[in-house]
């Protein structure tokens, strides 16, 4: 805790106007991308990471189909909420 502190005490104002700017530069990124291909390839990509990763699907026989764009996905496993 007192390591935690001195790191408190120790940053300067031009450090929290950094980290500000730079949150701000990858929120207005976000803004940006959200609802594009890229995101949409992004997500889809980490739905298909989490499902090859389960074992109650690796068990089972998967059946593909074509999912939204011509994806093909894993039947009975929802891609994005």
């Amino acid at each position: 805790m007192e390591k935690f502190l001195h790191l408190l005490d120790s940053l300067r104002w031009q450090d929290v106007a950094d980290i500000v700017l730079n949150s701000y530069i990858l929120f207005r990124f976000y803004v940006l991308f959200r609802g594009t291909y890229v995101f949409r390839v992004k997500a889809l990509d980490k739905a298909r990471s989490a499902a090859s990763r389960s074992p109650r699907r690796r068990a089972s026989s998967a059946s593909t189909e074509a999912g939204p764009e011509g994806f093909p996905r894993v039947s009975g496993a929802p891609l994005m909420a």
